[in-house]
Order: C-alpha cells, then sequence, then structure tokens
C-alpha cells in the first residue's frame, strides 16, 4: 500500500506498525494529513461507520475532537431543522 505520506509498505508491515489487533479495522487518515485520524475496529455496524465517515470527511473532527459527541450534536441538530 501507498501511505498518506507517499511511503510505499507491504500490508503485514502496516499492520503490524499500526498495532491493529481486530479484524476487521478500518483506518482514516483526514483530507491531506499523513498522520492517523481515526480508528475503527472490530465490530462495525451500518451506522457507525456511515458516522464516522462523515465525521472524517466533513473535517468536523478538528473542531469537535469526541464522536459521540458530534454525533449527538448532529443529530440534535437535525431534529431542531425538521422542527422535530
Amino acid at each position: 500500500i501507498i501511505l498518506p505520506n507517499g511511503i510505499s509498505k507491504k500490508i503485514g508491515d502496516f499492520i503490524e506498525d499500526q498495532g491493529v489487533d481486530f479484524f476487521p479495522t478500518v483506518i482514516l487518515y483526514g483530507l491531506g494529513e499523513t498522520e492517523e485520524t481515526f480508528r475503527m475496529d472490530s465490530y462495525l455496524t451500518n451506522y457507525g461507520v456511515k458516522s464516522t465517515l462523515q465525521y472524517i470527511g466533513s473535517g468536523d473532527y478538528k473542531s469537535q475532537p469526541d464522536l459521540q459527541r458530534w454525533a449527538d450534536e448532529t443529530r440534535a441538530a437535525r431534529r431542531a431543522a425538521r422542527g422535530d
């Protein structure tokens, strides 16, 4: 694989270097970042994967470092916008 910093590694070496202990594991990098931004591992739900990808993709992890708090705030904002 080619890492965000441009270094090429064998996947086994990458897994070992990153300390991956659970499968499946998804390691995410923010746009333009070379360090791991977020990790999802072990039991992955559809909602959890979708929310995490939205969280990282939006860049909101930079201003709200807690995924669960971000998800709660996002759901509350959606409910308010719908008038629930």
